[in-house]
């Protein structure tokens, strides 16, 4: 051998746990007041929020997110998260 082989090989074993993609890992709960923006109509705030009902919502559902307060707290939360989702968001 002429020419030495200087480095370092990283091999991973099959049984190593691995992250699966596309996977809901990250649910966050949210139970607070939060008013509807002005420009909402309330038949589409209530209906999408309906009074004592949990509701599921992506933090990316721009639909949902603009019938609420933009200056409300609750907005602010879901921008938080979205930050710190950052490109990972689908």
């Amino acid at each position: 051998m002429t020419d030495p082989v200087f480095g370092i090989t990283i091999r991973r074993d099959a049984n190593e746990a691995a992250v699966p993609s596309n996977a809901l890992m990250s649910v966050v709960g949210i139970c607070m007041p939060f008013a509807k923006a002005p420009t909402a109509l309330q038949a589409a705030f209530d209906a999408a929020f309906p009074a004592g009902v949990a509701v599921r919502l992506n933090s990316n559902d721009t639909t949902k997110l603009a019938l609420c307060d933009p200056d409300s707290l609750f907005v602010d939360a879901v921008e938080g998260i979205n930050a710190q989702l950052g490109p990972y968001q689908v």
